[in-house]
């Protein structure tokens, strides 16, 4: 097999790979050398081979440490495979008392010769007897039986995995580095200085020049909190409230960032040293000195802000210039810097609570240059965030002219951006005092009642421009010029279009009750029809009747729900579900004994879906009726539940009367008793549990219609259920 190059990358070199290369060459030396003395060229071309693959670990490490396991070997603290190799080389070591072997990186072609050679004789005399002859021989690169070898990885620590399982050695270097972070500021401040410090420190012999090299790749790898833990060591070690700092410390730094940041441009990483620095009390010259130029760059945004900042809270607002303020804003929204962003805005806001007032003017004006830049750049989430600064600050018991001003334009802004946030001033109205509410709410009806405004909330719901915060905004509004407005495009030919205008009609909740109840009645009042631009129209109002809970207009429900038009039946059951109000029951019942099947079926599962108890009585009262759809019905009560539902079923189920009475064939009888079983079991009340226990041990007539008994096998098969819920695994 072909060594391994060279220039084998770190990142790619397993070292359990390696380790078998080894061993295998080791063992596949031993036997050829039974046949050629030292010096021979076969001798010497059987060496190179495994010498050539330890010199690829010499490169990065000064030993190679193999140690017996038992009857299997580890190699730099790995377990290895048990192949005939390692097999036959661990029955070679432990016929010599060897427990552990360690090549250095000096080791000579004669070293390895002896080693070997001495490896296939008989068993030694002593312990200590093949370290003896090594030593006679010169050799001082192998150490038998070593007091403390230092392999790379410590087998109690490490996880064998799978035999295929890879070892890495770049993956090594980061844990051992991350384990032990004190060699990284030995290293960047001079003090890690040849391979015996590299192995006190980390307790691997490591050589120096390959960790050096590694640092950088290692850094850019570590979680920030452990690069910043390396930072702030160094930071902390030194006084930089002097004109000047400690020059030694300061290359440290730049050393150490240089070979950070040539891999990874962690923006949150170069911020958190940044306020490291500050936190400290570093000047700017000396961050100037710290940081490359790219890093500087980055931070010119931020450092600019806390300039303005600066001069807000020094009472210097006339000092600002609103175009610097203007790139200032952008570049910190367009590179994300949040934390500098949300500041640089709470301290423009600050100025609107000033008692001067020529500040709380340049504030106003500073403030709506930085929300019109937000707006401009479509940075809508920070928009929205100034635009809650804003609530907070105008939710104030103290007010002035200058917070109303802006509320006002911010409302216009929003509006015209399609970016409604004029929930603002309905929080305004909802909290604030008296005189602040009123001007609110006279904010809102005037949005409300202006034709502009209203043409680009419907234009924004038509065309889907709007998100979240466009429904929002209509809800706050709810004017009826805009439900007017809305209600015209309800019939659009668009699905999506009808949608979105529903689900803005919707949201402006029972306010616009009356008007979209006076768009029905205006419908039903020019009789029935058939054709589906009447039908749409009519469907899609009777659908935002039905969220908004108007129950106001169940009386022309209960028009319609008389007309002959299937479709239109159905949508008046699917609106009085969604109201949930017992109010409905009484047209739910009339449709629930309607001459088409599917119409009473779906009128019997809405007044079950409803859930409220005063659809009992109406249930009950529709069991008498044959046209009703029994077994249905019986699921009703189950799914509404509570003790009159359950009463009315335990009575249903005894009372063989009731099913005389009603002709109701033996038949159909064992199919709604077995709904009324499975419906106790959903109520799943202790009375509803004994009932269906009581009825597992009563045996129906077996000279009757049942050939088999249905009904007390349905309620073992329930009551079995609802134990192994309780204790699973009893029911076998």
């Amino acid at each position: 097999m072909n060594s391994p190059e060279i220039t084998l990358k770190e990142e790619e070199l397993d070292i359990k790979a390696v380790s078998l290369d080894i061993l295998r060459q080791l063992y596949s030396a031993s036997k050829k050398l039974l046949l050629y003395p030292l010096g021979h060229p076969i001798t010497n071309e059987t060496l190179k081979k495994p010498l050539e693959w330890l010199n690829d670990i010499f490169r990065f490490k000064n030993t190679f440490v193999i140690q017996t396991f038992g009857e299997r070997l580890l190699a730099e603290g790995l377990l290895l495979d048990e192949t005939v190799f390692v097999k036959g080389l661990s029955l070679d070591l432990k016929k010599h008392n060897i427990k552990s072997v360690e090549f250095s990186a000096n080791l000579a072609l004669g070293d390895l010769y002896h080693f070997l050679n001495k490896l296939l004789e008989p068993r030694s005399p002593t312990n200590d007897y093949f370290q003896r002859y090594l030593d006679s021989k010169g050799v001082r690169t192998i150490k038998i039986n070593g007091l403390n070898p230092l392999p790379l990885y410590n087998f109690d620590e490490t996880v064998i995995g799978s035999p295929r399982a890879k070892f890495f050695l770049h993956k090594r270097v980061k844990e051992l580095i991350l384990a032990n972070p004190d060699v990284l500021f030995s290293y960047y401040f001079g003090k890690l200085k040849n391979d015996d410090q590299v192995a006190h420190k980390l307790g691997v012999d490591l050589r120096l020049p390959f960790l050096a090299n590694s640092f950088s790749s290692v850094l850019s790898e570590m979680p920030e909190e452990a690069i910043l833990d390396v930072f702030k060591q160094f930071i902390f070690s030194s006084n930089w409230l002097g004109e000047i700092p400690d020059v030694k410390v300061l290359e440290s730094i730049r050393h150490l960032w240089k070979d950070y940041s040539r891999r990874n441009n962690n923006v949150r990483v170069l911020l958190s040293v940044y306020n490291l620095f500050k936190s400290v009390g570093a000047t700017p010259e000396i961050l100037d000195l710290v940081f490359d130029k790219g890093a500087l760059a980055r931070l010119k945004a931020i450092r600019d802000a806390e300039e303005i900042i600066g001069f807000l809270k020094s009472s210097q607002a006339r000092e600002v210039d609103f175009d610097y303020l203007k790139r200032t804003v952008f570049k910190l929204a367009v590179e994300n810097h949040l934390d500098a962003l949300e500041q640089l805005l709470e301290q423009l806001l600050s100025c609107l609570d000033v008692k001067h007032t020529d500040t709380r003017q340049r504030g106003l004006r500073l403030t709506i240059k930085a929300v019109e830049t937000l707006a401009d750049g479509s940075f809508w989430e920070m928009f929205n965030g100034l635009v809650k600064g804003v609530v907070k600050m105008a939710l104030k018991l103290e007010s002035n002219p200058e917070i109303v001003e802006l509320v006002g334009w911010i409302a216009n802004k929003s509006v015209s951006l399609h970016r409604c946030c004029i929930q603002t001033l309905k929080n305004i109205a909802r909290k604030s005092s008296r005189d602040k509410k009123k001007l609110a709410d006279d904010r809102l009806a005037e949005l409300g009642d202006s034709s502009i405004i209203v043409d680009i909330l419907v234009d924004a719901v038509v065309t889907g421009k709007g998100d979240s915060e466009l429904y929002e905004s209509i809800s706050s509004i709810a004017s009826q010029k805009i439900a007017l407005s809305l209600i015209e495009k309800i019939d659009s030919s668009d699905k999506t279009v009808r949608a979105r205008v529903i689900k803005a009609l919707i949201g402006m909740g029972k306010s616009i009750g009356p008007e979209v109840t006076r768009i029905l009645a205006n419908i039903i009042g020019e009789g029935e029809k058939t054709d589906d631009e009447t039908w749409y129209r009519m469907r899609n109002i009777m659908r935002v009747i039905g969220h908004i809970k108007y129950i106001e207009a169940l009386p022309y429900f209960e028009v319609i729900s008389g007309w002959r038009q299937k479709r239109i039946k159905l949508e008046v059951i699917s609106a009085c579900e969604a109201m949930e109000s017992p109010a409905t029951g009484a047209i739910l019942s009339r449709l629930a004994v309607d001459s088409d099947d599917e119409v009473r079926k779906a009128a019997v599962v809405a007044m079950g879906m409803s859930g409220h108890p005063d659809m009992v009585k109406y249930l009950r009262i529709l069991f008498d009726d044959e046209r009703s759809a029994r077994v249905l019905l019986i699921v009703a009560l189950g799914r509404i539940g509570g003790s009159y539902a359950r009463d009315i079923l335990i009575d249903l189920y005894e009372n063989e009367n009731i099913f005389k009475d009603l002709n109701i064939s033996k038949k159909e009888e064992e199919d709604i008793k077995v709904a009324i079983l499975k419906s106790l079991s959903k109520i799943g009340d202790d009375v509803s549990k004994s009932r269906i226990e009581l009825y597992s041990k009563k045996q129906s007539d077996k000279s009757g219609l049942f050939k088999k008994d249905v009904l007390s096998q349905t309620a073992k098969i329930l009551l079995n259920g609802n134990q192994s819920l309780k204790n699973p695994g009893s029911v076998k």
